[in-house]
């Protein structure tokens, strides 16, 4: 139950805000009524603390950076949606854009918004904020952790109207911090989703066989000498589909853990080993912990048998984990459009 503008209570749904439960902001109007409203209900949570789960008052419920964002939106009118599935009446009403985006990933908390944390969704966000003035619907076609990287990650955003698409991408950038770049921004259908609509993936990993200055936060420098040949052995196996939960953190939102790899490939560049993964789509930590086994396979660490018994019998964990520095995530791919097929080293050559 929450308060009406007269005092009076009433029920609403929560909408799922940077992962605390609040009641659903609407779009104030710009009449007095509605902005009085706005203001009021502001105050209140200002003087008494905010909403909690259980629908009262309670300050230590609501951070302050949600008050924040709160009295940002109230006073521009605006919704903020950070990943959530709900689907907002102001966002309904606007267009939708397709961003392609590249980002070093090495000063962020992943890409999905978080609680107290810098996130590239978060720095988006405030850049449409800030260029815009409204922004709805932020979506991305998948959730890259702390550290890792992207050369093409797609992203779907709801802004307030028709733009052309040079005034999206010069309008973010002239807004966002160095290490994130909107390449290309163009108009799409409504029903187009980033992350639903996506048919695969491609990650690719950059391995350094010397130490580099000025590539340490886009490489995993390996002093040991790698069997690539054992290394090309093991890609072999990981291709088809398979349960994959013995290279995945435990993630109750997965509904399965079966997935389809198409390939799985090794090459050299110079001083790179590089590794590329190709799949429907992947768990958490699961590019990451397949880098680490094949690389524990090129130092003789681990037998090919065991690699591949973790894969009938997913029970068996494989917990080798390949640091979050030199993974890249590569390509989203969607119906009618082909994989890049060029296997080369991401922005550095060594």
């Amino acid at each position: 139950m929450f308060l009406s503008q007269n005092g009076s209570s009433f029920e609403e749904p929560f909408l799922f805000v940077g992962h605390v439960h609040h009641p659903p902001l609407r779009p104030s109007s710009r009449s007095s009524q509605s902005r009085g409203f706005s203001v009021r209900w502001l105050t209140l949570i200002l003087r008494g603390g905010g909403f909690s789960t259980s629908g009262g008052l309670d300050s230590e419920t609501t951070p302050t950076s949600f008050i924040r964002h709160l009295a940002f939106d109230i006073r521009h009118s605006n919704y903020l949606c950070c990943g959530c599935t709900h689907t907002h009446t102001l966002s309904n009403s606007m267009p939708r854009y397709r961003l392609l985006l590249e980002y070093d990933g090495t000063r962020y908390s992943g890409w999905q918004m978080q609680q107290n944390a810098r996130t590239v969704q978060g720095m988006l966000i405030n850049a449409a904020r800030d260029a815009f003035g409204k922004v709805g619907e932020v979506m991305g076609s998948g959730r890259t952790d702390a550290g890792v990287h992207a050369l093409g990650q797609v992203v779907h955003i709801d802004l307030p109207e028709n733009l052309p698409s040079n005034r999206i991408r010069i309008g973010l950038n002239d807004r966002l911090p160095a290490d994130i770049n909107v390449l290309n921004a163009f108009s799409v259908p409504k029903n187009f989703h980033a992350r639903h609509d996506a048919i695969g993936r491609s990650y690719l990993y950059q391995i350094s066989r010397r130490r580099t200055a000025f590539g340490k936060n886009l490489v995993w420098w390996i002093r040991d000498d790698l069997d690539v040949g054992a290394m090309r052995r093991a890609s072999t196996i990981a291709t088809g589909m398979h349960d994959y939960r013995a290279f995945a953190d435990n993630d109750p939102s997965e509904k399965s853990t079966m997935v389809l790899v198409e390939s799985v490939e090794v090459g050299e560049s110079g001083d790179l080993i590089l590794i590329r993964i190709r799949a429907s789509h992947f768990l958490r930590k699961m590019v990451r912990r397949m880098t680490g086994c094949i690389v524990e396979i090129g130092r003789g660490n681990l037998p090919l048998d065991a690699f591949a018994a973790s894969l009938e019998n997913p029970d068996r964990a494989m917990t080798m984990t390949a640091p979050p520095s030199g993974l890249f995530l590569q390509q989203v791919r969607y119906k009618g459009e082909a994989y890049q097929t060029e296997l080369k080293p991401a922005v550095i050559e060594l």
